[in-house]
């Protein structure tokens, strides 16, 4: 499953005011002009305006100096500045009192979930006052440690995590998504359909979400489905998830009583990389034997025989 990145949103700027009355309008201007780049998401310009703001400033500045030092190491964590972790730390230490003393935690939640140090993160957000946050940065906190949450397996506090996040967002695929894939870890297939075929216009999620449907309509039953749109699926995808596709389609072939077709889809399970289990083995056995393939059957269903159960 591959890993995904999530920008920070707008920091809260409570000093602004206070530092502007040190500074003067035309130092403010461009911190301003900063602010707005950052805002925007351009982070590698962001952090050019704001290394000139700093340049600019006097020892008067001192609060304007502080938030300039807050946002290049925010900059920092988005630009994926290996110094970035360093520079939070530094500004904690050199600020311990500061009005962003909350963002720079959340921040460093932010650094580790983006590095995959899941339990650096919820540290950090630990740490982070929720409710001092503003309202679309809370949203943002609510993405991160859903993901923080999922990635430790705890699928119940990843889905609160993952709900909170409304139906305007600009996250709400990537809750929608995380969403549908526990729902369908944990059988409840309806509601996985129904958020996946949502996510079907999705240009971050289109391309992934056919698989889960068809792994959806062959648990349903849905062989016909399976056999019509599985063959596209598998000509475009890697090899593991190709095996998985083929050892599927081949059960689905078989339910529809295509033994050739089960045949042929075994193989292609198995020059994919798929090992053959018992059920497989006995798929095969069956379909070789329908086809009046005694000698191969025989060989196939000796290896599905195991304990003495509903298979042997």
């Amino acid at each position: 499953m591959r890993r995904f990145r999530i920008s920070l949103l707008t920091l809260a700027l409570a000093a602004c005011a206070f530092g502007a009355q040190a500074a003067g309008p035309e130092i403010e201007t461009l911190a301003g002009r900063a602010r707005d780049l950052f805002d925007y998401g351009r982070w590698s310009d962001a952090r050019q305006e704001f290394l000139r703001v700093r340049a600019a400033l006097t020892p008067s500045d001192r609060l304007l100096a502080q938030e300039a030092e807050f946002y290049l190491a925010a900059c920092a964590v988005e630009l994926g500045s290996p110094d970035a972790e360093g520079a939070l730390r530094e500004f904690a230490e050199r600020y311990p009192e500061s009005v962003y003393a909350n963002d720079v935690r959340f921040a460093l939640g932010s650094f580790y979930c983006a590095a995959g140090n899941m339990e650096k993160a919820r540290e950090a957000f630990g740490q982070t006052d929720y409710k001092a946050l503003s309202a679309p940065r809370r949203e943002q906190y609510d993405i991160r440690m859903g993901y923080v949450e999922f990635a430790g397996g705890d699928y119940r506090k990843a889905y609160d995590y993952f709900d909170r996040i409304g139906s305007r967002s600009e996250y709400v695929d990537h809750a929608r998504y995380y969403k549908a894939y526990i729902d369908y870890a944990e059988g409840r297939y309806g509601r996985a359909k129904q958020a996946f075929t949502t996510l079907l216009r999705s240009d971050a999620y289109r391309d992934v979400v056919p698989y889960y449907l068809l792994q959806i309509e062959f648990r349903e039953g849905n062989y016909r489905y399976v056999v019509e749109n599985g063959e596209a699926l598998a000509r475009r995808a890697v090899p593991e998830r190709r095996a998985e596709l083929e050892r599927v389609m081949a059960e689905s072939w078989f339910r529809l009583e295509d033994f050739n077709k089960t045949l042929e889809h075994l193989a292609a399970f198995r020059k994919s990389g798929g090992e053959m289990d018992r059920d497989a083995s006995y798929l095969e056995g069956f379909s070789l034997y329908r086809t009046a393939r005694y000698a191969e059957a025989a060989e196939w269903l000796r290896k599905a025989c195991g304990a003495e159960d509903a298979l042997t």
